[in-house]
């Protein structure tokens, strides 16, 4: 059975039909020390979603674990691309940035793997 969720914003009431799937998942429990500040941000910021603390915890820690992740393949890809030679130097980077908003602003630069003392 779907469940309403509102949300007042601004003096105006948003209301949304949630349609909850349950999904089995094995969990396991964890403990963390949070600095008082912390874990009354936590609870205030629960008590407003109508969830459990733990619940906005996991989803933050998810987040940030995922957000990690993403940014550690980007990382790899592009020393990938390095090691193959596909890079931009680090004189051109900074020539180009140094150039914004002058009257002789440069195109952005193509990846060539020359340095220019090569």
């Amino acid at each position: 059975m779907p469940s309403v969720y509102c949300e007042l914003n601004a003096n105006v009431l948003h209301c949304t039909t949630l349609r909850k799937q349950v999904i089995a998942m094995s969990t396991s429990p964890y403990s963390i020390r949070l600095d008082e500040d912390l874990r009354k941000t936590l609870e205030r910021e629960a008590a407003i979603e109508d969830r459990p603390p733990a619940q906005l915890a996991v989803r933050a820690i998810r987040m940030m674990l995922e957000s990690k992740a993403a940014k550690r393949a980007a990382i790899d890809a592009a020393v990938e691309k390095a090691d193959q030679g596909k890079f931009i130097t680090a004189d051109e980077m900074n020539a180009w940035i140094d150039s914004w908003d002058t009257e002789n602003e440069l195109s952005a630069p193509v990846a060539s793997g020359q340095s220019k003392s090569q």
